[in-house]
């Protein structure tokens, strides 16, 4: 009987330098960094992930939407095909479970607006990419602030998801059709969700302005985009007015252009001698000024005493109904419109209890208060009172909060 011929051994590559995770499974690693491919699969966070940040492997929103003047229509170079997610992972299958069961439901406060989010919003990610990497975008943000053990997963996750979502919105608006338009509106309202929940609170806010002193003029990053896609989509109104978001502009429609705007005593009286801070400023701008401050207060008066929309909803509206003019003011950091943001700030203060909104009026304040300096207390004093309250910011220290 021949004996059998014994195989030749396949030449292997042995590697002790797989992730921990992976050693832990006794499973082989590819050891790609920054997260190796079983730690994404599993949706676990990978000890690659401490010694490679991906800051500077996945783009985020703001860096995308850093040009000198952005546009709806001007589409960036989108991010290397390599740092974008092209395929969707069991992280992104945790995603956007939590966001159907939990995100979308502590985001939203009216019923409808939730039951969208969660149904509408998910089918159209189906057929539209850049939607359901915004939700998942969303998603990872609020996981993020809820699990800080998986942090670094998390943030990764949602930064790789905006990039990808912007990239491919940007061509979709720029060439927007009957058939897209409904998703195009979904994706501009969802981004203000992520740009706010976003905002890191140990920085200075990035919201309104760019509070560099480098620069004489900032651009005003995701207010430009806000307004501007505002503005594209309504083209397309008479489609949108009845479409499957109805829901979002339903309350407003019986709500009275000439209806009172009352306030809480206190904040009236500083409400009402704020003009006085403009009253040498030429015409034009004084009436802009004006204008805007009876926006900032009817935002306040459906907030404080809610009558049809929610009050986030209410919030929110403030970034619509703006002027451009005062838009402008803002990015050349005139210090009277910067006191318009101030007054502004106590409408974020009574949203903070939502966790996209949570510290993020102090942040917005202190800011602001920076960029004006002194000599403005006898205006800046009520908001500086009534926003930071609490929170352990002296008056006379807020101008320093970022030095």
């Amino acid at each position: 009987m021949a004996e059998p011929v014994s195989k030749p051994r396949r030449p292997h590559h042995k590697s002790r330098n797989g992730c921990a995770q992976c050693k832990q499974r006794k499973v082989k690693c590819d050891e790609q960094k920054p997260t190796c491919q079983k730690c994404e699969t599993y949706g676990s966070p990978c000890s690659f992930l401490q010694t490679h940040p991906q800051k500077s492997r996945v783009p985020t929103v703001a860096s995308m939407l850093a040009s000198p003047e952005p546009t709806i229509s001007s589409v960036s170079s989108p991010a290397s095909s390599a740092s974008l997610p092209t395929k969707f992972s069991i992280l992104d299958m945790e995603l956007l479970h939590h966001w159907t069961t939990v995100t979308c439901q502590v985001s939203i406060d009216f019923a409808s607006g939730r039951e969208l989010h969660r149904t509408v919003l998910v089918q159209y990610g189906f057929d539209y990419p850049f939607v359901m990497h915004l939700l998942l975008a969303i998603t990872a943000r609020h996981l993020e602030h809820l699990r800080p053990q998986k942090q670094s997963v998390y943030k990764h996750a949602a930064d790789s998801h905006a990039a990808a979502a912007l990239s491919l919105f940007q061509p979709e608006i720029a060439n927007l059709t009957t058939e897209n338009c409904h998703a195009c509106f979904a994706y501009s309202t969802s981004l203000g969700l992520y740009t706010w929940a976003s905002q890191a609170l140990d920085k200075p806010s990035t919201l309104l302005f760019n509070p560099s002193s480098n620069y004489q003029s900032a651009d005003i990053q995701w207010v430009r985009l806000h307004r501007g896609a505002t503005t594209i989509l309504a083209s397309m109104w008479h489609l949108l007015e009845n479409g499957p978001c109805h829901c979002l502009w339903d309350d407003w429609k019986d709500l009275d252009e000439d209806r009172p705007d009352p306030l809480c005593p206190d904040d009236e009286v500083y409400f009402n001698q704020l003009p006085e801070a403009w009253k040498d400023l030429p015409e034009q701008q004084k009436e802009v000024l004006d204008k805007n401050l009876k926006v900032t207060t009817r935002v306040l008066s459906m907030v404080d005493f809610p009558v049809g929309p929610g009050k986030l909803a209410s919030g929110m509206s403030w970034f619509s109904h703006i002027s451009d003019e005062l838009v402008q003011m803002l990015s050349e950091k005139k210090p009277e419109a910067l006191l318009l943001v101030c007054y502004y700030c106590l409408v974020l203060k009574r949203l903070g209890g939502t966790w996209w909104m949570e510290g993020k009026a102090e942040n917005l304040l202190k800011t602001v208060m920076t960029e004006l300096g002194g000599g403005w207390e006898t205006w800046t004093r009520w908001p500086v009172e009534r926003v930071l309250e609490g929170n352990g910011a002296l008056p006379g220290l807020v101008y320093r909060a970022w030095i």
